[in-house]
């Protein structure tokens, strides 16, 4: 029973995330997404959103994500 629960909390919880460094990417809006989305793949989700920023000095692509995979683009 303690071993589900060391899996559920690792694997159900952010405690699984951030195996590789943080992603930073630009887009021009964010669309419905906020922190807490997953972030998916091909279908996969390899992970969340992390922070969402606004970056005014970019015109082009001004919102800013900060993403916490689990794998490597």
């Amino acid at each position: 029973m303690l071993a589900f629960l060391l899996w559920a909390t690792v694997n159900l919880t952010d405690l699984s995330l951030g195996k590789v460094p943080p992603l930073v990417v630009y887009f021009p809006d964010a669309g419905s997404a906020e922190a807490g989305t997953n972030v998916m793949v091909l279908g996969k989700k390899i992970g969340k959103v992390g922070e969402i920023d606004v970056v005014y000095d970019r015109a082009e692509s001004p919102v800013r994500m900060t993403l916490l995979l689990k794998e490597p683009v």
